[in-house]
């Protein structure tokens, strides 16, 4: 299972070195490394421990979790295995109550499906109100 970094752990103003960074994440230093080629800056090219500020560790990550980010349209699902949005096969849509509301009034509900590549199974949160304007039964 992979760890989620929590972002808001950084101190914007304070300077990390490698295995803070890795110890503040519970991650590997090489980890760290593998970032910094890939665009992490760090703060003096010739210092020595390497530091990188938090402000720049803090927008790094944000951006990298930013290209993460695949936007579905009203009728796809995120498909785990493909690791791409996908359609489900349509004569096996259901929808599911899930018995909690969003906000006050509106029901939540998951709409389950199957992949139409990998047919792997498929779910995707949505309420009463989106369901009536696609049109799900």
């Amino acid at each position: 299972m992979r760890n989620k970094i929590n972002i808001s752990l950084i101190r914007c103003r304070r300077e990390y070195s490698y295995k803070e960074i890795a110890e503040l994440f519970n991650i590997h230093v090489r980890t760290v490394q593998i970032w910094r080629k890939r665009g992490l800056n760090i703060l003096n090219g010739t210092s020595k421990p390497i530091l990188i500020l938090g402000s720049e560790l803090k927008r790094y990550l944000q951006e990298k979790r930013k290209k993460k980010k695949r936007p579905l349209k009203d009728d796809e699902f995120y498909c785990t295995r493909c690791n791409e949005p996908r359609k489900s096969i349509p004569d096996k849509i259901m929808v599911v109550q899930t018995g909690k509301l969003m906000g006050d009034e509106i029901k939540q509900l998951r709409i389950k499906g199957i992949c139409s590549v990998c047919a792997c199974s498929l779910s995707r949160l949505s309420s009463e109100n989106q369901i009536k304007e696609l049109k799900i039964s």
